[in-house]
């Protein structure tokens, strides 16, 4: 992952957006988002 820039760990790669190091507020909106209806198909 350093040839991506990452220079800590964690890495998350969720959808189109990531992130490296621990982010619990970047957690906390991509759960909160799952279950919109414009990822869901609903």
């Amino acid at each position: 992952m350093k040839q991506f820039g990452y220079t800590t760990a964690p890495v998350v790669i969720a959808r189109v957006v990531s992130w490296s190091g621990f982010r619990p507020d970047w957690i906390a909106k991509i759960a909160a988002l799952r279950d919109h209806p414009s990822l869901t198909g609903e």
